[in-house]
């Protein structure tokens, strides 16, 4: 979010209804060279836009009339006077641009730290537990369920896929030597080239990994690990 609506947010707190209303009323030049002043100076300057207003308020003509919905409620211009009601509907319109802005910021976010946390249960789940079978992101979603669980359930869970992971790391040493032609077990070879790939794309291994694994290559080491 700018600056500018930052500082427009904190004014309108400053305010009260009557305020806010002729506030909303204004144009986008005039609310600019308002927010150039302080605040005290401000809120007298929108003071004064009342007294002005009031002064100049004319009844509705009789087939004028027109009404609008704010908060609920069903406002008409015969009711409070034509000027308030131009007002009125000036501050509904700004009100919902501002809203809308804020539930842009906060979904993108949302969506940011979603982000985030994905790379690292992936990263988190490759890194202890590199020799069972399944991507990256199969992994992070193990993770993420055990980190759901119950204190002792968690720690069961873990037990369980880190001797997995211990144990198939054992059986690939012992039948690592021929693996592949370099000498290395599958495994091995696999972590290799995801290393390799993410230096050379400047991803995360969790990322290289899953894209070695989508090759001619990558599958055939992944199956032969299993």
């Amino acid at each position: 979010m700018k600056k500018e609506d930052i500082d427009i947010i904190k004014t309108l707190a400053w305010m009260n209804d009557e305020q806010k209303a002729v506030w909303k009323g204004l144009t986008e030049a005039q609310i600019a060279e308002l927010m150039k002043q302080d605040m005290e100076p401000r809120l007298a300057a929108v003071d004064a836009l009342i007294k002005s207003q009031e002064s100049k308020e004319t009844p509705v003509e009789k087939g004028d009339d027109e009404t609008m919905e704010l908060n609920g409620q069903t406002i008409a211009k015969s009711e409070i006077g034509a000027t308030a009601f131009m007002i009125l509907k000036g501050q509904n319109s700004q009100m919902e641009k501002l809203e809308k802005k804020l539930q842009a910021s906060e979904d993108f976010a949302k969506e940011e730290r979603q982000k985030r946390i994905n790379k690292e249960l992936a990263d988190e789940a490759q890194s202890r537990w590199p020799n069972l079978p399944g991507t990256a992101v199969e992994k992070a979603e193990t993770l993420k369920m055990i980190k759901g669980l119950p204190e002792e359930a968690q720690e069961a869970q873990f037990r369980m896929l880190d001797a997995g992971n211990a144990s198939a790391s054992s059986m690939f040493k012992e039948f690592g030597g021929s693996g592949t032609p370099d000498g290395s077990s599958p495994t091995e070879k696999l972590d290799k080239l995801a290393k390799s790939y993410s230096a050379e794309n400047k991803v995360s291994y969790a990322k290289a990994y899953d894209a070695v694994l989508q090759t001619p290559e990558g599958q055939k080491l992944y199956e032969k690990a299993l």
